[in-house]
C-alpha cells in the first residue's frame, strides 16, 4: 500500500476537520504522480485500480479495474475516454483519481498511466469556519455542501462544453455556470475556480478549488470560535462567557439524587494552562463544537476521572453538560466532606490550647543604672514570635519559630489542609495566630515596655534585677572617664568645574627659578601675619609678579635666618596646603595644592579617612566632598549634664554631645546639630562610637547637602 503525507492534504485534513466530520475521516491522504503499468495495481485507502491491456490491431484496447471493499467497477477505454492523451478523472468509493494516459519511451512502446489520487468525502457540513478545498465534481458524483448540490453536465450529445450545476436544497433553485479554461464562479459566500487542464469532458468531471468565506451570522456549536482566554475562571463562568459570546443554551445534567454535584463541578476552576494562544484552545479554522472537545480532551487529567465531562448538542443552539463518573465525584465530595470536619475539630483544639497556654501581657519596667537603650538590646535577643502550626505540621504541638531582624512572618502551613478551608479560614484568621513579642525604650521616662507572654516576663524581671544590682555595684567603683572626639563637618555635592592655568614646562621653568635664588640678609621672623602680606613683601617687593588663587589666606608665624625667596615660599606654602608654579606669562602661581577647586576633592584615599567610600557617593548622588569646619570636644562618661559637651563648628552651626552608656568596646553618645538660628536640631541621633573609627551622625536634605562625621580619638 501506498501511504505518504503531503503539504497539500495537510491543508485538506484542516479544512474537513474544522467543518465537523468524524475522527475516522481525520486519517486522510494524497498520492501524486504515480505510474500505473499493465498487469500492475496500486492502492489508494481501501481501492485498488489495475491495469489490463488487450492488443488490437492497430490500436491497444485494455481496461482499468477499480476494486472497493464492497463493489468493483471497470473503465474500458476507448470507449469511456474519448481523448486518450487528455488528463480524465474518475471518482469511486470516496476516492478522487486523476489519470493520464503515456506511452513507454522505448519499444516495443506500450500505454501506461499516471495517476493522482486523493480522499474526497461526498457530502461537506457547511459551518460559520472558512472552507477551502479543492475536490473533483462530476456527473455521476455530485458534491454536497452544506445545502449546496455540486454536479456536472454536458451541453450536448458531443460533451464539448461542461456545466456545472448548483442546486440550493433547501430553496429548491438551480444554476447553471459554463466550465472552460481559467472559469471563476461566485455567489453568496462561494468562489470556484478551475486552472486549465483540471476539467474533462470525456468523464464529465472536474477539478475545482472551492474556497468558502467565513460567515459570521452562524451561532451556536456551529459558529467560528475565535480565540479566548478564561484562565483561572470556574466552569460554570467558562461556559456562561461561551453561551453570552455565541448565543447557545447550558443545561447542567444531574444524574444521580445529590443536588450539589452539579455545584461542586460548576466551581472548579479551570486549568492554568487553558489559553487561547499559545498551545491554544482555539485554533484558525475551527467551531466551537470542535473547539470544545479538543479542550476537555487537553484539560482532563488522568488521575482525576471524577472530574471528566461530557458535552452533547440537542441542536445547534443547545448544549448539555453532565460529568462522566458521577458515582466516582459524589464518593470524592463524601471523602473531602470527612477530611474537612476532621480537620476543623483538629484545628479548634489546636486553636484553644493556643490561646490558653499563650496570651500577651504588657508592663512596664522602670530603670536606675541602666539606660532604656542598653536594657532593650538585652532584652531583644530573649523575645519570640509564637505562631499557631496548623494540623498537619506536628498535630496537637505549638510551633515557636525566633523573631527575626526584618519581621519576616513565617507562618506554618502543609499541603494536607484542605483547598477551600486554607483559602477562606487560614487566611481570614492568620492575624489572630500569630503573637509577636515586642519591647519599646522610652528614653524620657528611663523605662522599657515590654509585651510578651507572662514566661519571657519571667525571665526578663530576673534578668533586669541582676543586671541593675552588678551596674550599680560597678558605678560606685569607677571614676568617670574622659573622651576625645573629633567633629569633622562636611558638604557633599557636584564637583565643580575649574580651568587649571597654562604652566611652563620643567625646562623652562627653571630659568624663572633662578628669581627664586635672592637670599634675604638678617632674620625673617613674621609672627602670627597674614600669607598675602607675606607674599607682597618677598615677591612684589623684589619684582616678581605672582597670582593668588587659594580660597582662604591662613596666618603664619616661622624664623628664617638668611633665607632665600624659595626657602620662604616653601616654608609657608607647606604650612598652608598650597603650591606654586611657574605661568607661560612669565607670572608665579599660588593655589590649592590639590586638583580639586575651593577644597573639593573625589580622592577615595581622603574620603575613606572619614568613612565614605563611592558607594556612599553614588546613594546620595554626590560626585565630591569637602571639608567645612573640625574641631574636638572632651565628653565625660557621666550622666546628667556633666556628661554633655558642646561645639562651635562655624558662624552658622554647633554640635552637643550627651553621654548616654559605655558598651564595650562602644561609646554611646546622643548627637545634635543645630543652625545658631533655630533651636530645634537639624539631626538628632544616638550613635556607637569606637576608638579609630567614624561614625556618620547624619545628613541634611537642604540644599546645601552637610555631613557630619564623629571619630573617637
Amino acid at each position: 500500500m501506498l501511504k505518504r503525507k503531503s503539504y497539500f492534504l495537510a491543508i485538506c485534513l484542516i479544512g474537513i476537520c474544522t467543518i465537523g466530520q468524524s475522527a475516522e475521516n481525520l486519517e486522510q491522504k494524497e498520492w501524486k504522480n504515480l505510474p500505473l503499468y499493465d498487469g500492475e495495481s496500486l492502492t489508494f485507502g481501501d481501492v485498488t485500480v489495475k491495469l489490463v491491456q488487450t492488443p488490437v490491431e492497430n490500436q491497444i484496447d485494455g481496461k482499468l479495474i477499480l476494486q472497493g471493499p464492497d463493489s468493483s467497477q471497470e473503465i474500458i477505454w476507448p470507449q469511456r475516454f474519448k481523448n486518450n492523451w487528455r488528463r480524465e478523472y474518475l471518482y469511486f468509493n470516496e476516492i478522487a483519481l486523476s489519470l493520464e494516459m503515456r506511452l513507454t519511451p522505448l519499444p516495443p512502446q506500450k500505454i501506461y498511466f499516471t495517476i493522482d489520487a486523493f480522499h474526497q468525502l461526498p457530502k461537506y457540513e457547511l459551518t460559520a469556519v472558512p472552507f477551502q478545498e479543492s475536490l473533483l465534481v462530476s456527473q455521476e458524483c455530485p458534491i454536497f455542501i452544506g445545502p449546496w448540490k455540486f454536479q456536472t453536465v454536458c451541453s450536448d450529445q458531443k460533451q464539448e462544453i461542461l456545466h456545472l450545476l448548483i442546486n440550493n436544497t433547501e430553496k429548491k433553485s438551480v444554476q447553471e455556470f459554463p466550465i472552460t479554461q481559467d472559469t471563476l464562479i461566485k455567489f453568496n459566500r462561494f468562489t470556484i475556480s478551475i486552472d486549465v487542464g483540471n476539467y474533462s469532458t470525456a468523464t464529465c468531471a472536474a477539478r475545482l478549488q472551492f474556497n468558502v468565506m467565513q460567515d459570521n451570522t452562524i451561532v451556536g456549536k456551529n459558529a467560528l470560535a475565535n480565540q479566548w482566554d478564561f484562565q483561572g475562571v470556574t466552569y460554570n463562568e467558562f461556559f456562561n462567557r461561551l453561551s453570552i459570546k455565541y448565543k447557545f443554551e447550558v443545561e447542567w445534567i444531574n444524574k444521580t439524587t445529590n443536588p450539589e454535584m452539579i455545584q461542586r463541578i460548576q466551581e472548579m476552576s479551570l486549568s492554568s494552562g487553558t489559553r487561547g494562544q499559545d498551545d491554544s484552545i482555539v485554533q484558525i479554522k475551527e467551531t466551537v463544537e470542535n473547539a470544545l472537545n479538543r479542550w476537555l480532551q487537553r484539560i482532563h487529567n488522568p488521575n482525576y476521572k471524577e472530574e471528566e465531562l461530557v458535552l452533547k448538542w440537542k441542536d445547534d443552539t443547545h448544549l448539555q453538560v453532565c460529568p462522566k463518573n458521577p458515582e466516582m465525584l459524589l464518593k470524592k465530595m463524601h471523602e473531602e466532606q470527612e477530611r474537612r470536619d476532621k480537620y476543623l475539630a483538629e484545628r479548634k483544639r489546636i486553636e484553644d490550647l493556643f490561646r490558653a497556654q499563650y496570651q500577651l501581657q504588657t508592663k512596664v519596667y522602670p530603670l536606675k543604672a541602666m539606660t532604656p537603650i542598653t536594657a532593650k538590646a538585652f532584652i531583644d535577643p530573649i523575645l519570640k514570635m509564637y505562631i499557631l502550626a496548623y494540623p498537619g505540621v506536628e498535630v496537637g504541638q505549638i510551633e515557636i519559630i525566633e523573631r527575626v531582624e526584618d519581621n519576616n512572618l513565617m507562618i506554618a502551613s502543609t499541603n494536607e489542609i484542605p483547598e477551600d478551608v486554607k483559602n477562606k479560614e487560614i487566611k481570614r484568621n492568620m492575624l489572630h495566630d500569630i503573637l509577636a513579642e515586642q519591647v519599646i525604650a522610652d528614653e524620657k521616662g528611663n523605662t522599657v515596655i515590654l509585651t510578651a507572654i507572662p514566661a519571657t516576663h519571667e525571665k526578663v524581671t530576673k534578668m533586669l534585677e541582676k543586671m541593675e544590682e552588678m551596674m550599680q555595684e560597678q558605678r560606685k567603683k569607677e571614676i568617670p572617664q574622659t573622651y576625645t572626639i573629633e567633629l569633622v563637618l562636611l558638604e557633599g555635592g557636584k564637583f565643580p568645574q575649574k580651568q587649571e592655568p597654562k604652566f611652563l614646562f620643567k625646562e623652562d621653568a627653571e630659568k624663572h627659578d633662578q628669581l627664586l635664588n635672592k637670599k634675604l640678609e638678617g632674620q625673617y621672623t613674621p609672627r602670627d601675619t597674614d600669607l598675602k602680606h607675606i607674599l607682597d613683601q618677598v615677591l612684589r617687593q623684589n619684582g616678581i609678579p605672582y597670582v593668588f588663587e587659594a580660597e582662604k589666606s591662613p596666618k603664619i608665624t616661622f624664623n628664617l635666618l638668611n633665607p632665600t625667596i624659595k626657602d620662604i615660599l616653601d616654608k609657608v606654602t607647606s604650612e598652608s596646603n598650597l603650591r606654586y608654579q611657574w605661568m607661560e606669562n612669565g607670572n608665579l602661581w599660588i593655589g590649592e595644592n590639590s586638583t580639586s577647586p575651593n577644597g573639593w576633592t573625589t580622592d577615595m584615599k581622603v574620603l575613606q579617612k572619614y568613612g565614605i567610600d563611592q558607594k556612599d557617593l553614588e546613594l546620595f548622588q554626590f560626585e565630591a566632598i569637602r571639608d567645612l569646619a573640625k574641631g574636638i570636644v572632651h565628653l565625660l562618661a557621666e550622666h546628667g549634664e556633666v556628661g554633655v559637651a558642646q561645639l562651635s563648628l562655624s558662624d552658622q552651626y554647633y554640635c552637643k554631645l550627651a553621654f548616654q552608656d559605655l558598651r564595650s568596646p562602644y561609646l554611646v553618645v546622643k548627637g545634635s546639630f543645630y543652625t545658631t538660628q533655630n533651636e530645634k536640631p537639624l539631626l538628632e541621633n544616638t550613635i556607637f562610637l569606637q576608638e579609630g573609627k567614624p561614625a556618620l551622625l547624619g545628613i541634611t536634605n537642604l540644599r546645601q547637602a552637610l555631613i557630619l562625621v564623629l571619630r573617637l580619638k
